[in-house]
């Protein structure tokens, strides 16, 4: 770029008041067309460029509304009548039977060519202002297994290719993970991964406390995770920075806690209580 450089007036200046040092903890930015991240430390600052999704909504939805609405319904007819005509199933109980059809019309209607596949929520993830369950990623395991496990028998093989053309374009990716990673040949699908393909971790441990005649209500939660990844053996492996809980077990005086540590080891925490103490199951 030639020619004098024009700096903004000191009040639109942006300061960090502290590093930023991990992506979901970026400064948002974004002019109405172009979205960003803005997040570093030091002498370093990056700056990731996405485009702007509320932008693309708004253009979709000023086009739909200038299109009017016979023309638009039209299309959507079609499509639907097209879908459900494909395959249909009939048994006695209604609550199956409903579910079945509820778990198609998630293949019509979030797992389209050229759009992001299904993770294991769909885009029907109550995250209640906080991080979705299981944070919204994708698990490449029993997750989607169970996701699209049934799109071959169900004759939708159009929304199963949404699916394996979204892997098939990350393939670059891959292969780039099994040589950093593995120092292999060849292509490693991450466990756990973001839309981009790459692997991801930062799975700690928090309590909380459950009704006992209601166990879909929980009556207190820790705020602060009680385990966390710390040593490297928690932190480097096949997911980094990974603490999943495998078993809790009570086994003479002790509480054992058997967890995954980056997907590649397992770890035992042990407790004792008191004896006088709530937590301890002693007669």
């Amino acid at each position: 770029m030639e020619g004098p450089r024009r700096l903004p007036a000191q009040e639109l200046n942006l300061v960090l008041a502290a590093p930023i040092t991990t992506w979901d903890e970026a400064v948002p930015l974004g002019n109405g067309l172009l979205g960003g991240l803005l997040w570093g430390e030091g002498n370093t600052v990056r700056l990731s460029l996405a485009a702007d999704p509320v932008g693309i909504a708004r253009d979709r939805v000023a086009s739909a509304l200038a299109a009017g609405y016979e023309k638009m319904i039209g299309p959507h007819r079609a499509y639907w009548a097209d879908f459900w005509a494909k395959s249909s199933v009939r048994v006695p109980e209604a609550d199956i039977l409903r579910h079945y059809y509820l778990v198609q019309y998630f293949y019509g209607a979030a797992s389209r060519r050229g759009s992001p596949p299904m993770p294991l929520q769909g885009v029907w993830t109550a995250d209640a202002g906080d991080l979705p369950p299981w944070k919204g990623d994708y698990h490449n395991d029993l997750n989607t297994q169970m996701t699209y496990i049934a799109y071959q028998t169900a004759g939708r093989f159009e929304e199963g290719r949404a699916f394996l053309g979204f892997l098939w374009d990350l393939l670059p990716v891959f292969r780039k993970f099994a040589k950093d990673f593995y120092d292999a040949p060849g292509a490693a699908v991450p466990g756990v991964m973001s839309l981009a393909g790459q692997p991801l971790g930062g799975w700690t441990l928090r309590q909380a406390l459950i009704g006992r005649n209601d166990l879909t209500t929980v009556l207190k939660e820790q705020k602060q995770p009680f385990l966390y990844p710390e040593h490297d053996w928690e932190k480097k492996g096949f997911t980094g920075s990974t603490t999943v809980a495998n078993g809790l077990v009570y086994f003479k005086g002790q509480w054992l806690l058997y967890y995954g540590a980056a997907d590649r080891y397992i770890g035992l925490a042990t407790f004792t209580p008191k004896a006088d103490s709530p937590f301890s199951l002693a007669k």
